[in-house]
C-alpha cells in the first residue's frame, strides 16, 4: 500500500476522490497477493488489501467530514459525492452475482453491516446539507426517494436486488423521513405500502430485511408526527392526538402492516412491528375531514383494531415482544383518553354556542359499531382505563386456567396476567409524565384502592379462599387460614397469588412511584398507612391478606427511598407494625418484618424501640407458655375406661340388622 492511501483527507472532495478509487479497486477481480507458508493449503491466502477494509475506512472519514460540515451555507460538492456513493450500489449488486459464481472475487460491500450503514448515512448526510442548493446543482430529493422505492421493491431473485442493496435503500428512505419530514411525510402512503409488500415478499428465510422494512415505516411515522406538530406548532410533551397527521388510506395500511408483522415466526421481526405500533399510536384517530357518511372505514375503528391487535399479543412466546405490545396498548389507550376529552371538550363547546352549525362530526364516535367501539368509549378517562384494564386482569384467571389472547404466537398461562400488568405499568407511567392528567380528577387513593382490586375478593375467590376473611388488627393467633395443596388443585396453581402480588406491586412501584416527585412519594406513604389501619374513612374497610403484603411491600420500598423525609410517618406507622407481626397470615408476618428492617435502616433510633418491644413480647409470651406448661404437668392423669364392645355415643345404629 503507498503512503498516500494512509494519508487522512482533509475535506469532503478529498474524501471523495479517496473513495471513488476505492470502489474502483473494490469492483476489480481480487486474486490472492499473499501466498501461505511453505506446507499449508493454498486456501490459507490473503489478499492485501483487502478491498472492502479500504472502502470501509474511505467512508468512514467521508461520513466523519460530512457530519462537521457547516449547515448554515449548502453543500456545493453534495451532488458529486453522492454520484460517488451511489457507484457502491452497482459494484454491490454485480459482485454478489460473481461472488456465486467465482469465491474468489471481494465480498459485497454492502452485506457488510457496518459499511452499509456508515454508505446510507453518508448519502443521507449529502440531502440534508445539499437541502438548499439552487439551480443545475440542486438535488431532486423526490426522484431520488422515487429510484430508492422502486430498488427496495424489486423481486429478491433479481440481479440488482442482490448485495444487501435492498436494506440499503431501506435504510436512506428511513433516514431521510427522519432527517427531511416537512418534504417526505406526503409520502408516508407509497413508503409504507413499500413496507407491506416488503413483509409478503421477502419469504421465511433471514429476516434483516423485513426488519429494516418495519423499521422504515417506524421512520415514516415518526417523521408524520414531527411534521404535523411543526405544522400546527404544537407543544410534544402535551399533544396526545394528531388527528389527519396521516391520512386515512396510509392508516389502512398500517393496520395490514402490522397484522402482517405479527404472524412472523422471528421475534424480531414482532417487535419491531410493536415499536412501530408505539409510534402510531397517537395518529390512529379520525381526521377533520372525515364526513359522516364515508364510505370508508373510520379511523376511530382503526383504533379500536389495534387496541384489540395489541390485546392479542400481550402473551407473546418472546419476553420483548410482549412488553414491547404492552408498551404500544398503553399508548393506544393514553390517544383514546385524549380523544375521549377532546370529544368532550368538543361538545361542550357546541353545546354553549361556541360552535358554528353544529354538525362537525369529524371527532365524533360512531355509535353503528356494535363490537370495536366499545373498547375506545370504555376507556374516555384514566380512571376508566384503569378499571378496565384491572377488570381484564383478574377475569384472564390464573396460570392453569388462563386461554391464549388469540395472537399467533400466544401461550397463555401466567403470560396473560403479566401483560396486562405490565400494560397498567406503562400507561400510569404515560400518564405520570404528562402535566396535570391523573391530578385533576382521580387522587391517589383512588388510584391505589383500584389498583388494589388486582388481589382484591374476586382474585381470593379463584384462589379458593374465603373473600370475605378479613386481617383482625388485634389478632393474635397464628393459625393460619387458608390451606391448599402444594401444586394446587386442578384448575389452581399455587404461584397465582404471587404473580398477582408481584404485578400489583410493579404497578405502584414502577407506574407510580418511580415518576413523581418527592413530595408525592410521601403522599402514597401516608395513604398506604391509611389503608393498612382500616380507617373508617376508607370505602372498601379492612384489606385481606393479599392486598396487604402489597401495601406492606411498597411502604418499605418508600421508607428505603424516602429516608429521613419518611420520618414523619413513622408516628403511624409503628404502632401498625407491631399489630402486624402478630398477624395470623405468615406473607403479612413476613413483609412486616422487612419493613421494620427498612425502618431499622433509615431510623437507628426507632429499631432500637422495635427491638426492645419484640423482646419484651416474647420473654412475656414464653413465660405464659412456661406458666400453662407447668399448670398441665400438676394435673393427675385419669386414664378413660375402655369397654371392649361399647358403642360410640355420637354413631348411628343401623335398622337393617333388625
Amino acid at each position: 500500500m503507498s503512503n498516500s492511501e494512509h494519508e487522512t483527507p482533509k475535506s469532503v472532495e478529498e474524501a471523495g476522490a479517496l473513495l471513488g478509487a476505492a470502489i474502483t479497486k473494490c469492483n476489480a477481480a481480487c486474486f490472492p497477493s499473499i501466498k501461505p507458508p511453505k506446507g499449508m493449503h493454498s486456501s490459507f491466502a490473503t489478499m492485501s488489501p483487502v478491498p472492502s477494509s479500504e472502502l470501509f475506512t474511505r467512508l468512514y472519514q467521508l461520513r466523519a467530514l460530512l457530519r462537521t460540515s457547516s449547515k448554515s451555507s449548502p453543500l456545493v460538492a453534495a451532488p458529486s459525492l453522492l454520484a460517488v456513493l451511489m457507484k457502491i450500489l452497482g459494484v454491490s449488486s454485480s459482485l454478489a452475482a460473481q461472488f456465486i459464481q467465482d469465491g474468489r472475487v471481494n465480498t459485497p460491500p454492502l452485506w457488510s453491516t457496518p459499511l452499509r450503514k456508515l454508505w446510507a448515512e453518508s448519502v443521507i448526510l449529502c440531502h440534508v446539507l445539499g437541502e438548499s442548493l439552487t439551480g443545475k446543482s440542486r438535488i431532486d430529493i423526490y426522484s431520488f426517494v422515487k429510484n430508492m422505492v422502486a430498488l427496495a421493491g424489486l423481486n429478491p431473485k433479481s440481479q440488482k436486488a442482490t448485495g444487501g442493496t435492498r436494506i440499503a435503500a431501506l435504510q436512506v428512505i428511513g433516514g431521510l423521513f427522519l432527517e427531511l419530514p416537512h418534504k417526505l411525510s406526503p409520502w408516508a402512503l407509497d413508503v409504507l405500502q413499500l413496507c407491506h409488500k416488503s413483509l409478503k415478499s421477502s419469504g421465511n428465510g433471514e429476516p434483516s430485511y423485513r426488519v429494516e422494512s418495519i423499521q422504515t415505516a417506524t421512520a415514516v411515522a415518526t417523521a408524520c408526527y414531527q411534521a404535523r406538530l411543526e405544522q400546527q406548532e404544537l407543544d410534544e410533551s402535551t399533544t396526545m392526538i394528531l388527528p389527519g397527521a396521516v391520512e386515512d388510506r396510509a392508516l389502512q395500511e398500517s393496520l395490514k402492516l402490522l397484522n402482517k408483522a405479527c404472524a412472523d415466526k422471528y421475534p424480531e421481526v414482532r417487535q419491531a412491528a410493536a415499536r412501530f405500533c408505539l409510534k402510531m399510536g397517537m395518529m390512529f384517530v379520525p381526521s377533520r375531514n372525515t364526513s359522516s357518511d364515508s364510505s370508508t372505514t373510520p379511523n376511530s375503528f382503526i383504533l379500536d383494531e389495534v387496541i384489540a391487535l395489541c390485546t392479542k399479543n400481550l402473551d407473546d412466546d418472546s419476553i420483548s415482544v410482549a412488553v414491547g405490545w404492552a408498551e404500544a396498548l398503553a399508548q393506544c389507550i393514553t390517544t383514546a383518553i385524549a380523544y375521549g376529552q377532546h370529544q368532550h371538550s368538543e361538545s361542550t363547546r357546541r353545546s354553549n354556542g361556541a360552535g358554528d352549525d353544529g354538525n362537525d362530526d369529524s371527532l365524533r364516535v360512531r355509535s353503528s359499531s356494535s363490537k370495536v367501539v366499545s373498547i375506545a368509549s370504555t376507556c374516555k378517562t384514566v380512571q376508566a382505563s384503569v378499571r378496565y384494564i384491572v377488570d381484564q386482569f383478574i377475569k384472564a384467571g390464573g396460570e392453569l386456567s388462563a386461554s391464549r389472547m388469540g395472537g399467533p404466537f400466544s401461550v397463555g398461562g401466567r403470560s396473560v396476567r403479566e401483560g396486562f400488568g405490565m400494560v397498567l405499568v406503562k400507561l400510569m407511567r404515560i400518564q405520570s409524565l404528562l402535566p396535570n392528567v391523573i391530578g385533576l380528577d382521580y387522587s391517589i387513593r383512588e388510584i391505589l384502592l383500584d389498583i388494589l382490586v388486582m388481589v382484591g375478593p374476586d382474585l381470593e375467590k379463584q384462589l379458593g379462599r374465603n373473600a370475605h376473611t378479613k386481617i383482625p388488627a388485634s389478632s393474635s393467633s397464628l393459625t393460619s387460614q387458608t390451606k391448599g395443596s402444594l401444586f394446587g388443585s386442578k384448575n389452581k396453581s399455587i404461584a397465582d397469588g404471587g404473580l398477582a402480588r408481584l404485578s400489583t406491586a410493579r404497578v405502584i412501584r414502577e407506574g407510580l412511584s418511580e415518576t413523581i416527585s418527592e413530595s408525592r412519594q410521601l403522599s402514597i406513604l401516608n395513604e398506604l398507612i391509611t389503608l393498612c389501619t382500616g380507617e373508617p374513612s376508607v370505602p372498601t374497610g379492612t384489606l385481606n391478606s393479599q392486598q396487604m403484603q402489597v401495601c406492606l411491600v411498597e411502604i418499605s420500598h418508600l421508607v428505603t427511598a424516602l429516608g429521613e423525609v419518611a420520618g414523619s410517618s413513622l408516628e403511624d406507622l409503628i404502632p401498625l407494625l407491631m399489630i402486624f407481626l402478630k398477624s395470623p397470615d405468615h406473607g403479612v408476618r413476613y413483609e412486616t418484618a422487612v419493613v421494620c428492617s427498612a425502618v431499622a435502616t433509615s431510623f437507628p433510633h426507632e429499631a432500637r424501640k422495635i427491638l426492645q418491644s419484640s423482646v419484651g413480647e416474647i420473654q412475656g409470651q414464653h413465660a405464659e407458655l412456661v406458666t400453662q406448661a407447668t399448670l398441665d404437668a400438676e394435673k393427675p392423669l385419669t386414664p378413660k375406661k375402655k369397654s371392649r364392645f361399647q358403642r360410640k355415643e355420637d354413631q348411628p345404629i343401623d335398622r337393617s340388622l333388625h
